[in-house]
């Protein structure tokens, strides 16, 4: 699978809402972590599941 998704520039994630960001990055985190997977790295895939389910639920924390 590749990556066929129009990427969003730093500019325009810095103008949209947050909701938008927040769902731009959760197809961008599936994404990325469908490719993980078919590529052989659990792991990495896991970790961006992780990742994906801490922004749905906002427990991400910085």
């Amino acid at each position: 699978m590749a990556l066929d998704k129009t990427r969003i520039s730093l500019v325009d994630l810095a103008t949209m809402e947050e909701a938008d960001v927040i769902d731009y990055l959760l197809e961008l985190a599936v994404e990325l972590s469908e490719i993980a997977l078919e590529a052989g790295k659990p792991q990495a895939s896991a970790l961006l599941t992780l990742a994906a389910s801490n922004l749905r639920t906002g427990t991400g924390g910085a």
